[in-house]
C-alpha cells in the first residue's frame, strides 16, 4: 500500500491503479483500511467529467469504500470530507452538504468545512 501511496504522490495515476487492480485479487487486502482509503482516493482523483461510465463507477467505488469506513471506524473529517468530493463529482450535492455539515467544527477544519461549503453553494 505503501507503495501505491508513494505512486500516489508522485502523479504515476496508472501505475498506481493498476497495482492497485492486482491487489484485488490478493483476498486478505479487500476489507484492509489502507486498501479502501487508497481506492478511494485514486477514485477521486482519477475523475474524467466526460460522460466515462467507467470513470463514474470509480467514484462510485470510492463513495461505498469511504461509506464503509465511516461505518467501521466513525465519521472522521477527513473521511466525511473525501465522501462529499466523491458526491460532488456525482453531482449530488444536498447529500454533500449534509456530509461537510456533520465534520465537528473544530479550529483545525472550520475554515476547510466553510470553503468546501461556500464551493458546493456555487455549484
Amino acid at each position: 500500500m505503501l507503495f501505491i501511496e508513494i505512486l500516489i504522490n508522485f502523479g504515476q495515476i496508472s501505475l498506481a491503479r493498476d497495482r492497485l487492480q492486482k491487489m484485488k485479487n490478493i483476498p486478505e487486502w479487500k476489507d484492509d483500511v489502507r486498501f479502501l482509503l487508497v481506492e478511494g482516493l485514486l477514485g477521486l482523483i482519477n475523475f474524467k467529467d466526460d460522460d466515462d461510465n467507467d470513470e463514474i463507477f470509480g467514484v462510485k467505488d470510492s463513495l461505498y469504500s469511504y461509506q464503509e469506513l465511516i461505518q467501521i471506524h466513525g465519521p472522521t473529517p477527513r473521511l466525511l470530507l473525501h465522501l462529499s468530493a466523491a458526491f460532488c463529482l456525482l453531482k449530488k450535492f444536498p447529500e454533500a452538504q449534509s456530509n461537510l455539515l456533520q465534520i465537528p467544527s473544530a479550529p483545525e477544519t472550520e475554515p476547510l468545512v466553510k470553503a468546501n461549503l461556500l464551493v458546493i453553494d456555487a455549484l
